[in-house]
Protein backbone atom coordinates (compact mmCIF):
# COMPACT_ATOMS: atom_id res chain seq x y z
CA UNK A 1 0.00 0.00 0.00
CA UNK A 2 1.53 3.39 -0.92
CA UNK A 3 2.62 5.79 1.82
CA UNK A 4 3.95 9.36 2.10
CA UNK A 5 6.78 11.15 3.97
CA UNK A 6 7.28 14.75 5.16
CA UNK A 7 10.73 16.21 5.91
CA UNK A 8 11.50 18.59 8.78
CA UNK A 9 11.48 21.58 6.39
CA UNK A 10 7.97 20.71 5.17
CA UNK A 11 8.67 18.85 1.89
CA UNK A 12 6.03 16.12 1.28
CA UNK A 13 6.31 13.21 -1.17
CA UNK A 14 3.19 11.13 -1.74
CA UNK A 15 2.31 7.77 -3.37
CA UNK A 16 5.59 6.07 -2.45
CA UNK A 17 5.36 2.33 -3.37
CA UNK A 18 5.55 -0.12 -0.48
CA UNK A 19 8.76 -1.75 -1.72
CA UNK A 20 10.75 1.56 -1.63
CA UNK A 21 12.16 2.29 1.85
CA UNK A 22 11.92 5.80 3.29
CA UNK A 23 15.69 6.31 3.20
CA UNK A 24 16.07 5.12 -0.38
CA UNK A 25 18.60 7.11 -2.49
CA UNK A 26 16.00 7.98 -5.09
CA UNK A 27 13.80 9.62 -2.43
CA UNK A 28 16.79 11.62 -1.17
CA UNK A 29 17.44 12.81 -4.73
CA UNK A 30 13.82 13.95 -5.12
CA UNK A 31 13.98 15.88 -1.79
CA UNK A 32 17.24 17.53 -2.82
CA UNK A 33 15.76 18.47 -6.21
CA UNK A 34 12.72 20.08 -4.56
CA UNK A 35 14.94 22.02 -2.15
CA UNK A 36 17.04 23.29 -5.04
CA UNK A 37 13.95 24.57 -6.81
CA UNK A 38 12.87 26.38 -3.63
CA UNK A 39 16.28 28.06 -3.24
CA UNK A 40 16.11 29.51 -6.73
CA UNK A 41 12.78 31.16 -5.92
CA UNK A 42 14.02 32.85 -2.62
CA UNK A 43 16.70 35.44 -1.88
CA UNK A 44 18.39 33.32 0.73
CA UNK A 45 17.84 30.53 3.18
CA UNK A 46 14.38 31.04 4.60
CA UNK A 47 14.17 34.71 3.34
CA UNK A 48 11.64 35.99 0.81
CA UNK A 49 13.04 36.98 -2.50
CA UNK A 50 13.67 40.70 -3.09
CA UNK A 51 12.22 42.26 -6.23
CA UNK A 52 14.83 42.37 -8.91
CA UNK A 53 15.12 42.54 -12.61
CA UNK A 54 14.81 39.13 -14.18
CA UNK A 55 18.20 37.51 -14.53
CA UNK A 56 19.31 36.43 -17.92
CA UNK A 57 18.31 32.84 -18.63
CA UNK A 58 21.22 30.43 -18.55
CA UNK A 59 21.40 27.31 -20.64
CA UNK A 60 20.72 24.19 -18.54
CA UNK A 61 23.81 22.23 -17.72
CA UNK A 62 23.99 18.60 -18.79
CA UNK A 63 23.68 16.19 -15.86
CA UNK A 64 26.96 14.74 -14.78
CA UNK A 65 27.37 11.04 -15.46
CA UNK A 66 27.53 8.83 -12.41
CA UNK A 67 30.86 7.26 -11.57
CA UNK A 68 31.30 3.78 -13.05
CA UNK A 69 30.49 0.88 -10.79
CA UNK A 70 33.42 -0.85 -9.16
CA UNK A 71 33.83 -4.59 -9.46
CA UNK A 72 32.68 -5.00 -5.88
CA UNK A 73 29.55 -2.96 -6.56
CA UNK A 74 28.76 -4.98 -9.66
CA UNK A 75 29.12 -8.19 -7.67
CA UNK A 76 26.92 -6.69 -5.00
CA UNK A 77 24.21 -5.85 -7.56
CA UNK A 78 24.35 -9.39 -8.94
CA UNK A 79 24.18 -10.85 -5.44
CA UNK A 80 21.19 -8.67 -4.60
CA UNK A 81 19.33 -9.77 -7.74
CA UNK A 82 20.21 -13.42 -7.17
CA UNK A 83 18.96 -13.37 -3.60
CA UNK A 84 15.73 -11.69 -4.70
CA UNK A 85 15.24 -14.38 -7.35
CA UNK A 86 16.01 -17.29 -5.02
CA UNK A 87 13.55 -15.98 -2.42
CA UNK A 88 10.85 -15.13 -4.97
CA UNK A 89 8.84 -18.37 -4.77
CA UNK A 90 9.28 -18.79 -1.00
CA UNK A 91 8.13 -15.18 -0.73
CA UNK A 92 5.06 -16.05 -2.76
CA UNK A 93 4.19 -18.70 -0.19
CA UNK A 94 4.64 -16.07 2.55
CA UNK A 95 2.42 -13.57 0.70
CA UNK A 96 -0.32 -16.18 0.24
CA UNK A 97 -0.18 -17.07 3.92
CA UNK A 98 -0.45 -13.36 4.83
CA UNK A 99 -3.63 -12.79 2.79
CA UNK A 100 -6.06 -13.26 5.75
CA UNK A 101 -3.96 -10.97 7.95
CA UNK A 102 -3.79 -8.24 5.27
CA UNK A 103 -7.53 -8.47 4.66
CA UNK A 104 -8.15 -7.86 8.37
CA UNK A 105 -5.76 -4.89 8.29
CA UNK A 106 -8.20 -3.04 6.03
CA UNK A 107 -10.57 -2.72 8.97
CA UNK A 108 -10.21 0.69 10.64
CA UNK A 109 -7.96 0.44 13.65
CA UNK A 110 -6.23 -2.76 12.50
CA UNK A 111 -3.82 -1.22 10.02
CA UNK A 112 -0.87 -2.25 12.20
CA UNK A 113 -1.52 -5.87 11.18
CA UNK A 114 -0.57 -5.31 7.57
CA UNK A 115 2.37 -7.46 6.45
CA UNK A 116 4.61 -5.93 3.84
CA UNK A 117 5.10 -8.02 0.66
CA UNK A 118 7.98 -10.47 0.82
CA UNK A 119 9.69 -8.79 -2.14
CA UNK A 120 9.74 -5.49 -0.25
CA UNK A 121 11.14 -7.13 2.89
CA UNK A 122 13.88 -8.87 0.87
CA UNK A 123 14.80 -5.56 -0.80
CA UNK A 124 14.98 -3.76 2.55
CA UNK A 125 17.11 -6.56 4.03
CA UNK A 126 19.49 -6.44 1.06
CA UNK A 127 19.90 -2.68 1.54
CA UNK A 128 20.39 -3.10 5.27
CA UNK A 129 23.32 -5.48 4.83
CA UNK A 130 25.00 -3.05 2.46
CA UNK A 131 24.19 -4.47 -0.99
CA UNK A 132 24.01 -1.62 -3.56
CA UNK A 133 20.72 -0.63 -5.12
CA UNK A 134 20.20 -0.20 -8.87
CA UNK A 135 20.52 3.48 -9.75
CA UNK A 136 19.28 3.55 -13.36
CA UNK A 137 17.02 1.68 -15.78
CA UNK A 138 19.85 -0.42 -17.20
CA UNK A 139 20.84 -1.76 -13.80
CA UNK A 140 17.22 -2.43 -12.87
CA UNK A 141 16.61 -4.36 -16.11
CA UNK A 142 19.78 -6.42 -15.68
CA UNK A 143 18.82 -7.16 -12.09
CA UNK A 144 15.35 -8.29 -13.17
CA UNK A 145 16.91 -10.71 -15.68
CA UNK A 146 19.19 -12.19 -13.01
CA UNK A 147 16.35 -12.48 -10.51
CA UNK A 148 14.12 -14.21 -13.04
CA UNK A 149 16.81 -16.75 -13.94
CA UNK A 150 17.69 -17.36 -10.27
CA UNK A 151 14.12 -18.45 -9.56
CA UNK A 152 14.65 -21.78 -11.38
CA UNK A 153 16.85 -23.51 -8.75
CA UNK A 154 14.57 -22.24 -5.99
CA UNK A 155 11.58 -23.76 -7.77
CA UNK A 156 13.40 -27.06 -8.21
CA UNK A 157 14.24 -27.16 -4.51
CA UNK A 158 10.68 -26.41 -3.46
CA UNK A 159 9.44 -29.01 -5.93
CA UNK A 160 11.68 -31.64 -4.36
CA UNK A 161 10.25 -30.87 -0.94
CA UNK A 162 6.66 -30.88 -2.19
CA UNK A 163 7.20 -34.24 -3.93
CA UNK A 164 7.51 -35.90 -0.55
CA UNK A 165 3.77 -35.39 -0.12
CA UNK A 166 1.81 -38.27 -1.62
CA UNK A 167 -1.23 -36.23 -2.64
CA UNK A 168 -1.83 -36.07 -6.44
CA UNK A 169 -2.09 -32.28 -6.34
CA UNK A 170 1.29 -32.05 -4.61
CA UNK A 171 2.86 -34.35 -7.21
CA UNK A 172 1.45 -32.19 -9.99
CA UNK A 173 2.86 -29.04 -8.35
CA UNK A 174 6.25 -30.74 -7.97
CA UNK A 175 6.24 -31.65 -11.65
CA UNK A 176 5.62 -28.01 -12.57
CA UNK A 177 8.33 -26.63 -10.30
CA UNK A 178 10.96 -29.15 -11.38
CA UNK A 179 10.24 -29.11 -15.11
CA UNK A 180 13.14 -28.20 -17.47
CA UNK A 181 15.32 -26.06 -15.16
CA UNK A 182 17.34 -24.57 -18.02
CA UNK A 183 14.18 -23.49 -19.82
CA UNK A 184 12.85 -22.09 -16.54
CA UNK A 185 15.99 -19.98 -16.17
CA UNK A 186 15.76 -18.62 -19.73
CA UNK A 187 12.02 -17.98 -19.46
CA UNK A 188 12.48 -16.39 -16.06
CA UNK A 189 15.15 -14.05 -17.42
CA UNK A 190 13.02 -12.92 -20.38
CA UNK A 191 9.97 -12.58 -18.14
CA UNK A 192 11.92 -10.50 -15.65
CA UNK A 193 13.19 -8.22 -18.39
CA UNK A 194 9.67 -7.87 -19.77
CA UNK A 195 8.27 -6.96 -16.36
CA UNK A 196 10.96 -4.34 -15.69
CA UNK A 197 10.71 -2.83 -19.18
CA UNK A 198 6.97 -2.42 -18.73
CA UNK A 199 7.49 -0.68 -15.38
CA UNK A 200 10.13 1.61 -16.85
CA UNK A 201 7.71 2.48 -19.64
CA UNK A 202 4.98 3.69 -17.27
CA UNK A 203 7.54 5.89 -15.45
CA UNK A 204 8.48 6.40 -11.83
CA UNK A 205 5.64 8.86 -11.23
CA UNK A 206 2.99 6.22 -12.00
CA UNK A 207 0.82 4.91 -9.20
CA UNK A 208 1.86 1.70 -7.46
CA UNK A 209 -1.16 -0.06 -8.94
CA UNK A 210 -0.16 0.96 -12.47
CA UNK A 211 3.39 -0.23 -11.88
CA UNK A 212 2.26 -3.58 -10.55
CA UNK A 213 -0.15 -4.06 -13.46
CA UNK A 214 2.57 -3.13 -15.95
CA UNK A 215 4.99 -5.55 -14.27
CA UNK A 216 2.50 -8.41 -14.37
CA UNK A 217 1.57 -7.88 -18.02
CA UNK A 218 5.18 -7.34 -19.05
CA UNK A 219 6.27 -10.45 -17.14
CA UNK A 220 3.64 -12.58 -18.86
CA UNK A 221 4.66 -11.25 -22.27
CA UNK A 222 8.33 -11.82 -21.57
CA UNK A 223 7.77 -15.35 -20.26
CA UNK A 224 5.75 -16.30 -23.33
CA UNK A 225 8.24 -14.71 -25.75
CA UNK A 226 10.70 -17.67 -25.95
CA UNK A 227 7.90 -20.16 -26.70
CA UNK A 228 6.40 -17.81 -29.28
CA UNK A 229 9.79 -17.31 -30.94
CA UNK A 230 10.51 -21.05 -31.04
CA UNK A 231 7.02 -21.75 -32.40
CA UNK A 232 7.44 -19.15 -35.15
CA UNK A 233 10.85 -20.54 -36.10
CA UNK A 234 9.47 -24.09 -36.23
CA UNK A 235 6.61 -22.97 -38.45
CA UNK A 236 9.02 -21.23 -40.83
CA UNK A 237 11.18 -24.37 -40.99
CA UNK A 238 8.14 -26.69 -41.35
CA UNK A 239 5.35 -24.56 -42.84
CA UNK A 240 2.84 -27.41 -43.27
CA UNK A 241 3.02 -29.82 -40.31
CA UNK A 242 1.23 -33.04 -41.16
CA UNK A 243 -2.38 -33.43 -40.10
CA UNK A 244 -2.74 -36.92 -41.53
CA UNK A 245 -4.05 -39.90 -39.61
CA UNK A 246 -1.90 -42.99 -39.10
CA UNK A 247 -3.58 -44.76 -42.03
CA UNK A 248 -3.16 -41.73 -44.29
CA UNK A 249 0.54 -41.53 -43.40
CA UNK A 250 0.88 -45.20 -44.33
CA UNK A 251 -0.77 -44.56 -47.69
CA UNK A 252 1.61 -41.67 -48.29
CA UNK A 253 4.47 -44.12 -47.77
CA UNK A 254 2.86 -46.35 -50.40
CA UNK A 255 2.68 -43.39 -52.79
CA UNK A 256 6.32 -42.56 -52.20
CA UNK A 257 7.36 -46.17 -52.76
CA UNK A 258 5.36 -46.36 -55.99
CA UNK A 259 6.67 -43.02 -57.26
CA UNK A 260 3.30 -41.22 -57.16
CA UNK A 261 3.62 -37.48 -56.37
CA UNK A 262 0.46 -36.71 -54.42
CA UNK A 263 -0.52 -32.99 -54.26
CA UNK A 264 1.05 -31.20 -51.32
CA UNK A 265 -2.29 -30.37 -49.71
CA UNK A 266 -3.33 -34.02 -49.66
CA UNK A 267 0.16 -35.20 -48.68
CA UNK A 268 0.20 -32.97 -45.58
CA UNK A 269 -3.52 -32.74 -44.78
CA UNK A 270 -3.36 -28.94 -44.98
CA UNK A 271 -6.78 -27.51 -45.86
CA UNK A 272 -5.24 -24.14 -46.74
CA UNK A 273 -2.83 -25.73 -49.18
CA UNK A 274 -5.64 -27.72 -50.78
CA UNK A 275 -7.57 -24.51 -51.43
CA UNK A 276 -4.48 -22.81 -52.83
CA UNK A 277 -3.87 -25.73 -55.21
CA UNK A 278 -7.50 -25.75 -56.29
CA UNK A 279 -7.43 -22.02 -56.96
CA UNK A 280 -4.14 -22.23 -58.89
CA UNK A 281 -5.66 -24.98 -61.05
CA UNK A 282 -8.25 -22.44 -62.25
CA UNK A 283 -6.24 -19.23 -62.64
CA UNK A 284 -5.15 -18.35 -66.20
CA UNK A 285 -1.49 -17.94 -65.28
CA UNK A 286 -1.11 -21.23 -63.42
CA UNK A 287 -3.86 -23.58 -64.60
CA UNK A 288 -1.72 -25.08 -67.36
CA UNK A 289 1.13 -25.96 -65.01
CA UNK A 290 -1.30 -27.30 -62.38
CA UNK A 291 -3.03 -29.54 -64.92
CA UNK A 292 0.33 -30.83 -66.13
CA UNK A 293 1.26 -31.69 -62.57
CA UNK A 294 -2.06 -33.45 -62.03
CA UNK A 295 -1.71 -35.42 -65.26
CA UNK A 296 1.82 -36.45 -64.29
CA UNK A 297 0.50 -37.81 -60.98
CA UNK A 298 -2.22 -39.76 -62.79
CA UNK A 299 0.31 -41.25 -65.19
CA UNK A 300 2.49 -42.27 -62.25
CA UNK A 301 -0.50 -44.02 -60.71
CA UNK A 302 -1.34 -45.70 -64.03
CA UNK A 303 2.21 -46.99 -64.26
CA UNK A 304 2.09 -48.38 -60.71
CA UNK A 305 -1.13 -50.27 -61.46
CA UNK A 306 0.08 -51.62 -64.83
CA UNK A 307 3.30 -52.90 -63.20
CA UNK A 308 1.08 -55.23 -61.19
CA UNK A 309 -0.13 -56.65 -64.51
CA UNK A 310 3.42 -57.10 -65.82
CA UNK A 311 3.21 -54.12 -68.18
CA UNK A 312 5.37 -51.01 -68.57
CA UNK A 313 2.86 -48.30 -69.49
CA UNK A 314 1.65 -44.92 -68.22
CA UNK A 315 -1.92 -45.19 -69.55
CA UNK A 316 -4.82 -47.64 -69.60
CA UNK A 317 -6.06 -46.99 -73.13
CA UNK A 318 -7.87 -49.87 -74.87
CA UNK A 319 -4.87 -50.72 -77.03
CA UNK A 320 -2.61 -50.84 -73.96
CA UNK A 321 -4.93 -53.21 -72.10
CA UNK A 322 -5.48 -55.34 -75.20
CA UNK A 323 -1.72 -55.70 -75.62
CA UNK A 324 -1.45 -56.86 -72.00
CA UNK A 325 -4.22 -59.46 -72.43
CA UNK A 326 -2.54 -60.84 -75.56
CA UNK A 327 0.81 -61.12 -73.80
CA UNK A 328 -0.67 -62.88 -70.76
CA UNK A 329 -2.73 -65.17 -72.99
CA UNK A 330 0.40 -66.21 -74.85
CA UNK A 331 2.14 -66.93 -71.53
CA UNK A 332 -0.76 -69.22 -70.56
CA UNK A 333 -0.56 -70.99 -73.91
CA UNK A 334 3.17 -71.56 -73.56
CA UNK A 335 2.75 -73.08 -70.11
CA UNK A 336 -0.23 -75.25 -71.03
CA UNK A 337 1.64 -76.54 -74.07
CA UNK A 338 3.90 -78.33 -71.64
CA UNK A 339 0.87 -80.10 -70.07
CA UNK A 340 -0.75 -82.60 -72.52
CA UNK A 341 -3.72 -83.27 -70.23
CA UNK A 342 -5.46 -81.45 -67.41
CA UNK A 343 -6.78 -83.74 -64.70
CA UNK A 344 -10.10 -82.69 -63.16
CA UNK A 345 -9.71 -83.79 -59.56
CA UNK A 346 -12.00 -83.70 -56.55
CA UNK A 347 -10.97 -80.16 -55.64
CA UNK A 348 -12.08 -78.96 -59.06
CA UNK A 349 -15.54 -80.53 -58.81
CA UNK A 350 -15.92 -79.31 -55.24
CA UNK A 351 -15.25 -75.74 -56.48
CA UNK A 352 -17.72 -76.33 -59.32
CA UNK A 353 -20.43 -77.32 -56.83
CA UNK A 354 -19.75 -74.19 -54.74
CA UNK A 355 -20.17 -72.00 -57.85
CA UNK A 356 -23.47 -73.64 -58.66
CA UNK A 357 -24.85 -73.25 -55.13
CA UNK A 358 -23.62 -69.69 -54.58
CA UNK A 359 -24.41 -68.14 -57.97
CA UNK A 360 -26.32 -70.29 -60.44
CA UNK A 361 -29.28 -71.15 -58.22
CA UNK A 362 -29.84 -67.48 -57.45
CA UNK A 363 -29.53 -66.25 -61.03
CA UNK A 364 -32.36 -65.23 -63.22
CA UNK A 365 -33.25 -68.10 -65.55
CA UNK A 366 -32.46 -65.95 -68.58
CA UNK A 367 -28.87 -65.39 -67.38
CA UNK A 368 -28.02 -68.98 -66.40
CA UNK A 369 -27.40 -70.65 -69.82
CA UNK A 370 -23.81 -69.40 -70.44
CA UNK A 371 -22.80 -70.65 -66.96
CA UNK A 372 -24.81 -73.88 -66.74
CA UNK A 373 -23.65 -75.04 -70.21
CA UNK A 374 -20.06 -75.30 -68.99
CA UNK A 375 -21.07 -76.89 -65.67
CA UNK A 376 -23.00 -79.55 -67.59
CA UNK A 377 -20.00 -80.29 -69.82
CA UNK A 378 -17.69 -80.74 -66.84
CA UNK A 379 -20.23 -82.97 -65.09
CA UNK A 380 -20.12 -85.37 -68.04
CA UNK A 381 -16.68 -86.58 -66.90
CA UNK A 382 -17.42 -86.44 -63.16
CA UNK A 383 -16.77 -89.77 -61.51
CA UNK A 384 -14.60 -91.13 -64.32
CA UNK A 385 -11.44 -92.90 -63.00
CA UNK A 386 -9.11 -90.50 -64.78
CA UNK A 387 -11.28 -87.48 -65.48
CA UNK A 388 -9.24 -85.18 -67.72
CA UNK A 389 -9.41 -82.92 -70.74
CA UNK A 390 -6.76 -82.39 -73.39
CA UNK A 391 -4.45 -79.39 -73.06
CA UNK A 392 -5.78 -77.69 -76.19
CA UNK A 393 -9.37 -78.18 -74.98
CA UNK A 394 -8.41 -76.53 -71.69
CA UNK A 395 -6.97 -73.58 -73.59
CA UNK A 396 -10.21 -73.07 -75.54
CA UNK A 397 -12.47 -73.48 -72.50
CA UNK A 398 -10.34 -71.18 -70.30
CA UNK A 399 -10.14 -68.48 -72.98
CA UNK A 400 -13.89 -68.61 -73.61
CA UNK A 401 -14.74 -68.43 -69.89
CA UNK A 402 -12.53 -65.40 -69.38
CA UNK A 403 -13.75 -63.65 -72.52
CA UNK A 404 -17.39 -64.23 -71.58
CA UNK A 405 -16.73 -62.94 -68.04
CA UNK A 406 -15.22 -59.71 -69.36
CA UNK A 407 -18.10 -59.05 -71.73
CA UNK A 408 -20.97 -60.11 -69.41
CA UNK A 409 -22.78 -57.18 -67.77
CA UNK A 410 -24.45 -59.23 -65.03
CA UNK A 411 -22.32 -59.14 -61.84
CA UNK A 412 -23.32 -62.61 -60.63
CA UNK A 413 -22.74 -64.23 -64.01
CA UNK A 414 -19.39 -62.48 -64.34
CA UNK A 415 -18.28 -63.71 -60.91
CA UNK A 416 -19.43 -67.26 -61.64
CA UNK A 417 -17.57 -67.40 -64.97
CA UNK A 418 -14.39 -65.95 -63.44
CA UNK A 419 -14.45 -68.41 -60.53
CA UNK A 420 -15.02 -71.30 -62.92
CA UNK A 421 -11.95 -70.20 -64.91
CA UNK A 422 -10.03 -69.91 -61.63
CA UNK A 423 -11.04 -73.43 -60.61
CA UNK A 424 -9.82 -74.77 -63.94
CA UNK A 425 -6.51 -72.87 -63.60
CA UNK A 426 -6.13 -74.25 -60.07
CA UNK A 427 -6.46 -77.76 -61.45
CA UNK A 428 -3.65 -77.06 -63.94
CA UNK A 429 -1.45 -75.55 -61.25
CA UNK A 430 -1.75 -78.60 -58.99
CA UNK A 431 -0.15 -80.87 -61.57
CA UNK A 432 2.70 -78.63 -62.76
CA UNK A 433 6.35 -78.99 -61.77
CA UNK A 434 7.67 -76.53 -59.14
CA UNK A 435 9.30 -74.23 -61.72
CA UNK A 436 6.29 -74.23 -64.02
CA UNK A 437 4.02 -73.71 -61.02
CA UNK A 438 5.87 -70.52 -60.06
CA UNK A 439 5.59 -69.18 -63.62
CA UNK A 440 1.94 -70.17 -63.72
CA UNK A 441 1.15 -68.41 -60.43
CA UNK A 442 2.89 -65.24 -61.59
CA UNK A 443 0.94 -65.23 -64.85
CA UNK A 444 -2.32 -65.78 -63.01
CA UNK A 445 -1.61 -62.88 -60.65
CA UNK A 446 -0.90 -60.57 -63.57
CA UNK A 447 -4.10 -61.71 -65.27
CA UNK A 448 -6.19 -61.20 -62.13
CA UNK A 449 -4.77 -57.70 -61.64
CA UNK A 450 -5.37 -56.87 -65.27
CA UNK A 451 -9.02 -57.88 -64.93
CA UNK A 452 -9.54 -55.26 -62.19
CA UNK A 453 -7.74 -52.60 -64.24
CA UNK A 454 -9.81 -53.45 -67.32
CA UNK A 455 -13.04 -53.36 -65.33
CA UNK A 456 -12.19 -49.90 -63.90
CA UNK A 457 -10.95 -48.49 -67.22
CA UNK A 458 -14.24 -49.35 -68.89
CA UNK A 459 -16.04 -46.92 -66.55
CA UNK A 460 -15.09 -43.50 -65.24
CA UNK A 461 -15.55 -40.09 -66.79
CA UNK A 462 -15.11 -39.07 -70.40
CA UNK A 463 -12.05 -37.06 -69.36
CA UNK A 464 -10.44 -40.19 -67.88
CA UNK A 465 -11.08 -42.18 -71.05
CA UNK A 466 -9.80 -39.35 -73.24
CA UNK A 467 -6.53 -39.03 -71.32
CA UNK A 468 -6.15 -42.78 -70.78
CA UNK A 469 -6.20 -42.44 -66.98
CA UNK A 470 -7.34 -45.14 -64.60
CA UNK A 471 -10.52 -43.89 -62.84
CA UNK A 472 -9.53 -43.83 -59.19
CA UNK A 473 -12.91 -44.46 -57.60
CA UNK A 474 -13.85 -47.19 -60.10
CA UNK A 475 -10.47 -48.85 -59.60
CA UNK A 476 -11.02 -49.11 -55.86
CA UNK A 477 -14.49 -50.59 -56.44
CA UNK A 478 -13.18 -53.12 -58.96
CA UNK A 479 -10.44 -54.34 -56.61
CA UNK A 480 -12.91 -54.64 -53.74
CA UNK A 481 -15.35 -56.59 -55.93
CA UNK A 482 -12.65 -59.19 -56.74
CA UNK A 483 -12.30 -60.13 -53.06
CA UNK A 484 -14.97 -58.58 -50.90
CA UNK A 485 -14.03 -60.62 -47.83
CA UNK A 486 -10.27 -60.12 -48.16
CA UNK A 487 -10.24 -56.45 -49.15
CA UNK A 488 -10.87 -55.22 -45.61
CA UNK A 489 -8.00 -57.39 -44.36
CA UNK A 490 -5.55 -55.97 -46.91
CA UNK A 491 -5.42 -59.07 -49.11
CA UNK A 492 -4.34 -58.82 -52.74
CA UNK A 493 -1.52 -57.19 -54.73
CA UNK A 494 -3.72 -54.25 -55.71
CA UNK A 495 -5.08 -53.63 -52.19
CA UNK A 496 -2.70 -50.83 -51.20
CA UNK A 497 -2.99 -49.12 -54.58
CA UNK A 498 -6.78 -49.28 -54.37
CA UNK A 499 -6.71 -47.67 -50.93
CA UNK A 500 -4.31 -45.01 -52.20
CA UNK A 501 -6.73 -44.34 -55.06
CA UNK A 502 -9.54 -43.82 -52.59
CA UNK A 503 -7.37 -41.48 -50.53
CA UNK A 504 -6.41 -39.13 -53.37
CA UNK A 505 -9.56 -39.38 -55.50
CA UNK A 506 -11.33 -36.56 -53.64
CA UNK A 507 -8.20 -34.59 -52.71
CA UNK A 508 -6.54 -33.78 -56.03
CA UNK A 509 -7.03 -30.17 -57.27
CA UNK A 510 -10.32 -29.62 -59.04
CA UNK A 511 -10.18 -28.07 -62.50
CA UNK A 512 -13.96 -27.78 -62.89
CA UNK A 513 -16.41 -25.20 -61.56
CA UNK A 514 -15.12 -23.75 -58.28
CA UNK A 515 -17.25 -23.62 -55.19
CA UNK A 516 -18.12 -20.29 -53.64
CA UNK A 517 -15.31 -20.65 -51.12
CA UNK A 518 -12.77 -21.48 -53.78
CA UNK A 519 -13.81 -18.47 -55.84
CA UNK A 520 -13.25 -16.22 -52.80
CA UNK A 521 -9.81 -17.74 -52.26
CA UNK A 522 -9.03 -17.35 -55.96
CA UNK A 523 -9.90 -13.66 -55.89
CA UNK A 524 -7.88 -13.11 -52.71
CA UNK A 525 -4.88 -14.79 -54.22
CA UNK A 526 -5.10 -12.90 -57.48
CA UNK A 527 -5.84 -9.41 -56.06
CA UNK A 528 -2.21 -8.16 -56.07
CA UNK A 529 -1.67 -9.51 -59.56
CA UNK A 530 -4.91 -8.00 -60.78
CA UNK A 531 -3.97 -4.61 -59.37
CA UNK A 532 -0.56 -4.78 -61.00
CA UNK A 533 -2.14 -5.93 -64.22
CA UNK A 534 -4.55 -3.01 -64.18
CA UNK A 535 -1.76 -0.50 -63.66
CA UNK A 536 0.38 -1.96 -66.39
CA UNK A 537 -2.65 -2.34 -68.63
CA UNK A 538 -3.49 1.32 -68.36
CA UNK A 539 0.02 2.18 -69.51
CA UNK A 540 0.95 -0.55 -71.98
CA UNK A 541 -2.32 -1.99 -73.16
CA UNK A 542 -4.65 -4.88 -72.29
CA UNK A 543 -2.22 -7.65 -73.30
CA UNK A 544 0.49 -6.44 -70.94
CA UNK A 545 -2.10 -6.08 -68.20
CA UNK A 546 -3.27 -9.68 -68.59
CA UNK A 547 0.33 -10.88 -68.59
CA UNK A 548 1.05 -9.04 -65.36
CA UNK A 549 -2.13 -10.42 -63.78
CA UNK A 550 -1.06 -13.97 -64.64
CA UNK A 551 2.54 -13.58 -63.50
CA UNK A 552 1.96 -14.08 -59.77
CA UNK A 553 -0.07 -17.31 -60.02
CA UNK A 554 2.43 -18.66 -62.53
CA UNK A 555 5.36 -17.92 -60.22
CA UNK A 556 3.59 -19.46 -57.21
CA UNK A 557 2.70 -22.62 -59.14
CA UNK A 558 6.25 -22.97 -60.46
CA UNK A 559 7.65 -22.61 -56.94
CA UNK A 560 5.20 -25.15 -55.48
CA UNK A 561 5.84 -27.87 -58.04
CA UNK A 562 9.62 -27.43 -58.17
CA UNK A 563 11.66 -30.10 -56.40
CA UNK A 564 13.02 -27.59 -53.91
CA UNK A 565 9.59 -26.07 -53.20
CA UNK A 566 7.96 -29.47 -52.81
CA UNK A 567 10.65 -30.71 -50.42
CA UNK A 568 10.40 -27.53 -48.35
CA UNK A 569 6.61 -27.52 -48.08
CA UNK A 570 6.38 -31.24 -47.30
CA UNK A 571 9.29 -31.52 -44.86
CA UNK A 572 8.27 -32.59 -41.37
CA UNK A 573 11.59 -31.97 -39.63
CA UNK A 574 10.08 -29.73 -36.96
CA UNK A 575 6.55 -31.11 -36.91
CA UNK A 576 4.98 -32.45 -33.76
CA UNK A 577 4.60 -30.94 -30.29
CA UNK A 578 6.88 -28.13 -29.17
CA UNK A 579 10.02 -29.27 -27.32
CA UNK A 580 9.49 -26.48 -24.79
CA UNK A 581 7.79 -27.41 -21.54
CA UNK A 582 4.57 -25.62 -20.64
CA UNK A 583 5.17 -26.52 -16.98
CA UNK A 584 8.56 -24.81 -17.03
CA UNK A 585 6.91 -21.67 -18.41
CA UNK A 586 4.29 -21.78 -15.63
CA UNK A 587 6.93 -22.16 -12.91
CA UNK A 588 9.01 -19.28 -14.28
CA UNK A 589 5.92 -17.10 -14.56
CA UNK A 590 5.03 -17.80 -10.92
CA UNK A 591 8.53 -16.77 -9.85
CA UNK A 592 8.35 -13.56 -11.87
CA UNK A 593 4.96 -12.55 -10.49
CA UNK A 594 6.14 -13.27 -6.96
CA UNK A 595 8.74 -10.50 -7.34
CA UNK A 596 6.19 -7.83 -8.23
CA UNK A 597 5.27 -7.22 -4.60
CA UNK A 598 1.55 -7.94 -5.06
CA UNK A 599 -0.26 -7.85 -1.72
CA UNK A 600 -3.99 -7.53 -1.04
Amino acid sequence: MPYEITTKDGITIQNIPDHIPADAPELRERVARIRGQGAQQSGGEGQPAAPAAPAPQQAPQAPQAAAPRTTAEQLGLGTRATVQGLLGLPGLVYDVAAIPQNLLSNIPGLGFMRAAPAAERVSQAATAIGLPEPRDAGERIMGAAISGAAGAPAGAGIGGAVRQVAAPMAQRLANVLQAAPVQQAVTGATGGVGAQLAQEAVGEDASPTAKVAAGVLGGIAGAVAPSAAVGAARRVATPLPSRLTAEERRLMQVAEREGVEVPIGAATGSGTMKRVETSLAQLPGSSGLAQQQQQRMREQFNAAAMRRAGEVATDVRPETIDRAFNRIGQQFDNLVAQTPQVRLDRDFFRALDDIESQYVRRMDVNIRPPVTSYIDEFNLVRGAPNAAIPGDAYQNISSNLKRMARSNTNPEARLALNEMADALDDAVERQLSPQLRRDWQQTRREYRNLLAIDQAASTGTAADRQTGNLPLGAFQQAVRAQDRRGFGRGRGELNELARLAGFISDKIPDSGTASRTNIANLLTLSAPAATTGGMVGSMAGPVAGLAAAAATPYAVQRAIQSDLGRRYLMNQRFAGPSPLSADARRAALASILSQQGVSP
